[in-house]
């Protein structure tokens, strides 16, 4: 059960009210369907339907009998990233295909055949099981009884057999408009770092991390850069760029973090603030001594006294680049200093290289409930305020950039795992269990935008 305390609501929380029997790994959001990634398959959801009826949260089978493991919409490019298949390959799906795939399955006229108990459906009433809809076929396909109910809930009004050969093309060239990108194989996970010149793509395996930029036309793909090997897996890394090229990789390990600089691989081992250090272990009584985490960033600041520049990512999808607020000389001019937000347990705070603290916020250090799984960084190009949005274990903390206070909390009662943060598409999920008595829900996490606009204005 979800709950905000605070005095004023800048975030709100919804169900989305859907079944899901597998464990989700992943989603995104594209228009108004949602994309969801599960152990087994590509699930999509119209919303678009305001019917509060069981079947207006169109719960569809995408790309069924695939894993998918991390998803990305990089709508500029037309193209969908994702780890996915036998081999975890990191995939690049192309947008266009992917559109008229959805319609097909979304679009579709459907007619019900239930095949599974009244106690069973009664169960989920108000929620939207999945509903596989069969590709097409030249043969009439029959639904058993003793099939899972869950998957054959549904079929296509139309029958079978009077579709053409040429829908069947159709449908496997869209399900199969993909390229899997060079060197992939086995990925753990990927990061995708958007500058003011490019657009990069860090791929962790478990011999390292590989860095990709986005090749334009007549490319129009991902391509290698650079492999960084390591003498073991990373636990944490991030691509660390000056708001326009790549600058190095940062990696942690079990007992250190380096820095490995792009142009000529030599490594540096980073040491944590110490400030930050200490802080995490009097709170968890370990002898933590290294980051948790670390974000690339060119932070905003006073652009009446410092020179600016694009920031280093677009902070959120929808959101202006944020401005630059560190600088430094270099050749008689002044540009941006690279800005990091960097985690040790609890804890977080604007550093530099040196795990110096930098910025305008650099003396505010952030405190979070708990480890946050990910932060979001809301810094509006005409707004000398931020926001940090912190997905902590059992909460949503969203934090005053420039005082480091708690100006909302989302209380969730089970495990909070961040889906998609991004102004398009904010969604979370909760802790999976035991279909279908519990099950994976998901959340939207809405802006309230007239808030929103006085707290950045104020």
């Amino acid at each position: 059960m979800l709950n905000a305390a605070g005095p004023r609501n800048y975030f709100q929380t919804a169900p989305m009210n859907v079944a899901i029997a597998d464990q989700v790994n992943c989603s995104d959001v594209l228009g108004h369907y949602i994309l969801i990634g599960t152990e087994k398959d590509l699930l999509v959801c119209d919303l678009s339907s305001s019917s509060k009826s069981t079947l207006s949260k169109r719960l569809r089978y995408l790309i069924p009998d695939v894993q998918f493991k991390q998803i990305k919409l990089l709508e500029q490019y037309g193209q969908l990233i994702a780890i996915c298949g036998k081999n975890s390959h990191v995939r690049s799906y192309k947008l266009s295909s992917l559109r008229k795939l959805i319609r097909y399955v979304c679009e579709a006229e459907l007619k019900v055949i239930d095949h599974s108990s009244s106690s069973t459906m009664n169960a989920r009433t108000e929620m939207s099981a999945p509903r596989r809809i069969m590709p097409p076929s030249n043969r009439m396909r029959t639904v058993s009884p003793e099939t899972n109910a869950v998957d054959n809930l549904y079929v296509l009004e139309d029958d079978l057999d009077t579709t053409s050969t040429s829908d069947l093309d159709n449908y496997n060239r869209w399900t199969n408009d993909y390229h899997k990108i060079p060197n992939t194989k086995g990925s753990l996970s990927f990061k995708v770092d958007i500058t003011t010149l490019t657009t990069y793509l860090g791929v962790l395996t478990r011999e390292g991390v590989t860095v990709f930029e986005w090749a334009d036309d007549p490319y129009l793909k991902f391509m290698q850069l650079k492999p960084f090997w390591t003498p073991e897996t990373p636990l944490e890394y991030a691509i660390c760029h000056d708001g326009n090229r790549i600058i190095g990789v940062w990696m942690s390990f079990r007992s250190e973090t380096n820095f490995v600089t792009f142009h000529d691989s030599q490594v540096m081992d980073i040491k944590a603030n110490a400030e930050l250090i200490a802080m995490a272990q009097r709170r968890s009584g370990s002898k933590t001594t290294r980051w948790t985490h670390l974000q690339s960033l060119v932070a905003p600041g006073d652009r009446e006294k410092v020179p600016v520049m694009e920031a280093s990512q677009v902070i959120t999808l929808a959101r202006n680049p944020a401005k630059a607020v560190a600088v430094q000389q270099e050749g008689g001019h002044k540009t941006a200093a690279p800005v990091f937000l960097a985690t040790v347990d609890a804890f977080s705070r604007f550093v530099n290289l040196d795990a110096q603290p930098i910025g305008p916020y650099g003396n505010i250090i952030y405190k979070w409930p708990t480890p946050p799984l990910s932060i979001t960084m809301i810094f509006p190009a005409d707004s000398r305020k931020g926001m940090l949005i912190g997905y902590c274990r059992e909460s949503i903390e969203i934090l005053d950039a420039s005082s480091g206070g708690v100006i909302q909390s989302v209380q969730h009662s089970n495990d909070v795992r961040c889906m998609s943060d991004s102004r398009r598409g904010r969604l979370f999920l909760g802790s999976w269990k035991s279909y279908p008595s519990k099950f994976s829900n998901m959340y939207y996490f809405k802006e309230n935008a007239k808030l929103m606009k006085e707290f950045f204005k104020s």
